[in-house]
């Protein structure tokens, strides 16, 4: 399984994801999703996404 990783100098927190959906004009129940996530780092994409699994 490949898992896809963010630059390791680009913090993803909650507030960042959050404020980057915005950014992309993102759809509001995604970034009401999004600000749902427990605050930390997340290190990639499928962490964020098993994240949103868990609070679904």
């Amino acid at each position: 399984m490949c898992r896809r990783r963010w630059p390791a100098s680009i913090t993803r927190t909650r507030e960042k994801l959050v404020e980057r959906a915005r950014q992309n004009r993102a759809n509001t129940d995604i970034v009401d999703l999004i600000d749902k996530l427990p605050d930390h780092n997340y290190d990639s994409p499928s962490a964020v996404s098993k994240e949103i699994s868990r609070i679904q």
